[in-house]
């Protein structure tokens, strides 16, 4: 991205992002466990009856590109240059965690010779809806939706087609083709992240897999995650029979870890506890301690304090994804759906690297997460040079 004299400054960019969109959505919708062994899954045999052969086969298959950092999502340069003077809009929730997103995305626009601009959007559906006009008025390359709903903004939306400005969507349960010209971390990401959860699950306890799923259903975007990590291990394993237990998005920081323990002790049968947000546990492993219970704990888009608990021996392992590539991601597509660039479905509603965190991996800075490859400004400076 950018032109080919453009400096690239680091992101600074905060490990919020994944409590990011979900402080968006839930502004606009009223309008310990065991220490992990080892990434590779267990070592007993199929035999023994814990396992089912074919099953755990399938379940370290799926897991086993992701015992590393899976690849930058990106391969092809852009095909065309923004046009001198284009600007790059992102509409935002007002909170700060929604904020976070702005370092990253101001870095990559700055990397790309594009201009950044922020539209923030208030909590009312007329609110989103006038952020989105305002936003065309400027007649922008392209706009950025972190994962305010579609339906919010649906009158701009009109003009924006009219106009021909493209939205990209970051973490949205909606396919491109309709209000989206392109996506970042789409439904079958989201859906996949789900059954690779579930994968790894079995290849650590395999037909032992009692599981309860934690689901905010204010955050549309965690559905389709619940949804495939409840198929994927019923498929693996018949007697598994996983849950879902919904902790509203009001209790989280405050009284979900008592709601949990709650439902574990009424379910003593339940031996891991996975969810859709990294935040959902924060404050679990010490009222399991205190509780006296003992599961197994698996996060997803961990933040540092997931990382202490894995670090800690607290919490088993964590699906990370990188999110400060994330940004540069948004922008990626950005510019291309901005200039006319056409995406395949394969390259639609791609998620950063992400590689599964257990204690054996606590070995960068917890406080400043976890970062799949520290050359990856440079990486997407490189795709900025059109193709010739």
């Amino acid at each position: 991205m950018g032109h080919s004299g453009s400096g690239w400054r680091r992101a600074r960019f905060g490990m919020a992002a994944w409590a990011i969109a979900a402080a968006c959505a839930t502004a606009l919708s009223a309008c310990g466990g065991n220490s992990s062994t080892s990434n590779s899954g267990s070592s007993k045999s199929a035999s023994d009856g814990t396992y089912t052969a074919s099953s755990l086969a399938k379940a370290k298959a799926a897991v086993a590109p992701y015992l590393k950092p899976s690849p930058i999502p990106v391969k092809q340069p852009l095909t065309k240059q923004p046009p001198p003077g284009s600007k790059v809009v992102f509409v935002s929730c007002k909170s700060p965690e929604c904020q976070q997103f702005v370092p990253g995305l101001k870095a990559a626009a700055a990397a790309a010779g594009v201009q950044f601009e922020q539209v923030l959007a208030g909590t009312s559906a007329q609110d989103v809806n006038s952020a989105f006009e305002s936003a065309a008025q400027m007649k922008p390359l392209a706009i950025i939706d972190p994962a305010l709903d579609p339906s919010l903004w649906r009158q701009a939306a009109k003009h924006l087609k009219a106009q021909g400005t493209p939205v990209v969507g970051h973490a949205v349960v909606e396919p491109p083709g309709n209000n989206f010209a392109a996506t970042v971390m789409g439904p079958s990401a989201l859906q996949k992240w789900g059954r690779l959860q579930a994968d790894y699950v079995y290849t650590r306890t395999g037909n032992k897999s009692k599981a309860v799923y934690l689901n905010t259903p204010e955050f549309a975007i965690f559905g389709p995650m619940a949804t495939s990590f409840k198929a994927e291990l019923s498929s693996l394993c018949a007697s598994c029979d996983p849950q879902v237990l919904n902790i509203p998005a009001a209790s989280l920081g405050t009284t979900a870890s008592s709601k949990i323990v709650s439902y574990l002790q009424a379910h003593p049968d339940i031996k891991w506890v996975v969810t859709s947000a990294p935040s959902q546990v924060f404050g679990l492993p010490p009222a399991l301690k205190a509780a006296g219970l003992n599961v197994h704990i698996m996060s997803d888009g961990g933040l540092p304090q997931n990382y202490q608990y894995i670090k800690a021996g607290q919490q088993d392992a964590d699906i990370s994804l990188d999110y400060a590539q994330d940004t540069w991601l948004m922008m990626d597509r950005a510019l291309r759906a901005g200039t006319g660039e056409k995406l395949s479905p394969d390259q639609q509603g791609l998620m950063a690297s992400q590689q599964i965190l257990t204690s054996n991996e606590m070995n960068f800075d917890l406080a400043k997460g976890w970062t799949a490859y520290p050359d990856y400004q440079s990486y997407f400076k490189k795709l900025g040079t059109p193709a010739s």
